[in-house]
């Protein structure tokens, strides 16, 4: 047996046929790997400069992947936790889409309606396991 299984666990199923004991173990093994995947993960959060009355969205991008994480800023802050580890690009806008407000709104002609504002961060962020990365600041100009 795998060291970290919880052998009382194991007792509570030595009635069982030998096929649903191994069912079992391997249950709990593929748990155990779970939990170690779920604190092999890292956060980061920020602050948003801006000064406008409009609600915004953050979105970081995990760079060589598709995966994005989008978030809303309350009272100037941001926090994006529990993200696998790994290189991301943030940018955040002002959530003026009447639509969907997780799109941006490039705006109208007719009947007229400013482009929502938008920020890039300037740099990469790299999100490590176990970590808290602070001091993100987006600003808006």
């Amino acid at each position: 047996m795998r060291e970290g299984i919880d052998l009382k666990a194991l007792s509570q199923v030595k009635n069982l046929p030998v096929e649903d004991q191994r069912e079992v173990l391997s249950l709990l093994e593929d748990l155990e790997e779970a939990e170690k995947k779920e604190l092999a993960r890292g956060s980061f959060l920020g602050f948003v400069n801006y000064d406008d009355k409009y609600p915004l969205k953050i979105e970081a991008h995990q760079i060589g992947s598709e995966s994005n994480y989008m978030v809303d800023v309350k009272n100037h802050k941001f926090e994006f936790i529990n993200l696998s580890p790994g290189l991301y690009e943030l940018w955040g806008f002002e959530a003026l889409n009447n639509r969907d407000g997780n799109v941006y709104h490039s705006g109208l002609w007719a009947p007229y309606h400013r482009a929502a504002k938008f920020a890039f961060y300037p740099d990469t962020i790299d999100v490590r396991a176990r970590w808290d990365v602070e001091g993100v600041n987006i600003n808006f100009e």
